[in-house]
């Protein structure tokens, strides 16, 4: 992410720089997890008429590994992107000619490669009962490592049909795309079974044939259908600053709300559709806190849809729930781009009109806060 900032005096320029050297620096820890297994996360676009199924590998050092997708067929058709937009449905003399492949189908994310092994792609897939088996493997050299956080394997497009409503598909749930349960006992699909291929905790594969010993078969984890375009909601009117999260990150709409505001006060500006349901919860996940911080989330959902909206206290870049000397380092972590260290909603602490720009007067009401803190 850039982050514009307009040119500051040579005055709150000093400041700031007096400041900063006091700054602290924080480390964040990763998930020890060992116990490999699938994830899969499908998210609905009502605009585009698509579901996109992303497949992740989750708490192992990943090698190769099969699996198969089950899709409604009165729901969703698998769907072939095109780079302009458009998606293909019809394609069975196109495989018949040899023009498609699985890759058409399937897009591979960390530098994992996508592969039909021995089969051919029509067998691959079986629009009677709406199966799609693939195969994947990591590039030689690499390990596709999974055990600090989930890292996703491949991207699969699925084609809403028409005359299907988003009320069909928020009613199916887990039935609108799942993983299949065939094994290669009851499919015509050769040398599938469902699972990975994943080296030992010391990182060291233990070889049998050519092969490790430590495979996994499917652990499922279903994810609500979440909605990119966020939930149609509205703030009723009110004089606590707490603004209507139109502000989007990259991933989440973005509520900015002053500091110190209490979690039971956001609940009596939100105007919700109906049987909608908000939590508000902490990042250690603590429902309904007393006072809100920067990080903290409101997850919205109906039915099986789903949407974030993660909360952005003024001046509390680091989600403390103060206003320190430590908040200016977060900023200027988000200034670098290193949102690694700095999370993407801190910008929007200081950002209070959400253009990405951090104007004179926005820095300065952010040193003023943090001096004042200080006192």
């Amino acid at each position: 992410m850039t982050v514009r900032r307009c040119r500051l005096s040579a005055f709150l320029s000093a400041v700031i720089l007096l400041i900063y050297t006091f700054a602290v620096f924080a480390v964040k820890a990763g998930d020890t997890s060992t116990v490999p297994g699938y994830k899969l996360v499908n998210t609905y676009d009502e605009t585009k008429g698509i579901v996109t199924s992303e497949v992740y590998l989750t708490d192992g050092l990943g090698l190769v590994g099969q699996f198969g997708l089950c899709y409604n067929t009165e729901l969703v058709t698998l769907a072939v992107p095109l780079t302009d937009g458009r998606i293909i449905t019809e394609y069975e003399e196109q495989m018949a000619s040899g023009k498609l492949k699985i890759t058409h189908f399937v897009t591979a994310d960390n530098k994992c490669v996508i592969t039909n092994e021995t089969n051919k792609l029509h067998d691959l897939i079986n629009e009677e009962t709406g199966e799609f088996f693939l195969a994947w493997y990591a590039p030689s050299s690499l390990k596709l490592d999974a055990t600090s956080e989930d890292k996703k394997i491949a991207t699969v497009t699925f084609k809403v049909n028409d005359g299907v409503t988003a009320q069909d598909i928020e009613r199916a749930g887990n039935d609108v795309i799942r993983f299949s349960s065939h094994t290669p006992s009851d499919t015509n699909v050769v040398g599938y079974s469902s699972g990975a291929y994943c080296a030992n905790e010391d990182n060291t594969p233990v070889r049998n044939n050519g092969r490790t010993k430590y495979s996994i078969t499917l652990l499922t984890e279903y994810v609500g259908l979440s909605i990119p375009g966020g939930f149609d909601i509205t703030l009723k009117e009110n004089d606590n600053g707490i603004t209507i999260p139109a502000t989007h990150g990259t991933s989440n709409r973005i509520m900015p709300v002053p500091l110190n505001t209490q979690s039971s006060e956001i609940r009596s500006v939100l105007t919700l559709p109906l049987n909608m349901a908000a939590v508000i919860q902490t990042r250690d996940g603590e429902v309904s806190p007393e006072i809100v911080k920067t990080g903290d989330t409101i997850t919205l959902t109906k039915g099986n849809m789903k949407e974030t909206i993660v909360i952005a206290a003024k001046s509390d870049t680091d989600g403390d729930g103060n206003v320190t000397m430590a908040d200016l380092n977060t900023m200027m972590r988000v200034i670098s781009g290193d949102l690694e260290n700095a999370p993407e909603e801190a910008l929007y602490t200081v950002d209070t009109n959400g253009d990405r720009v951090l104007s004179d007067e926005e820095y300065g009401g952010f040193i003023a806060d943090i001096i004042e803190s200080n006192k």
